[in-house]
């Protein structure tokens, strides 16, 4: 059989599975190559651009985070930047989250007092 005719064949339900494992799988070598993990087994497996990809991201985030050092009343102490870019990213990571968690409540306590609900953290609205 052709693609084609296995294509004609399947069903919807068949082709979603398929289009979602496919997803998971370039998902799972780009991963990998980002760890640097589970070569694929050959240069013209179909994964293998996907690894490369994880791979070249950790490469450019690992020479992003060596361009940022420690202030320069630190010293010059590996383990003074290696903490200072963990508390950087850190530091964007939960500031992120933050604005993220404080937006979504807010829009929830909006969302409740347009609809006549008094919410806990609100109190009684009248």
């Amino acid at each position: 059989m052709t693609d084609e005719q296995i294509r004609k064949s399947m069903t919807s339900e068949q082709i979603q599975l398929e289009r979602k494992l496919t997803c998971e799988a370039i998902d799972g070598a780009m991963a990998f190559g980002y760890q640097n993990m589970n070569v694929p087994p050959s240069d013209d497996h179909w994964l293998t651009p996907y690894w490369n990809i994880g791979r070249k991201q950790a490469e450019l985030e690992l020479l992003s985070a060596s361009k940022s050092a420690a202030p320069d009343g630190w010293g010059h102490v590996a383990i003074a930047n290696e903490l200072w870019q963990l508390a950087e990213c850190g530091y964007e990571h939960f500031r992120n989250a933050l604005a993220n968690h404080i937006k979504k409540a807010y829009q929830d306590g909006w969302d409740d007092r347009k609809n006549g609900i008094v919410s806990v953290t609100y109190g009684d609205l009248k």
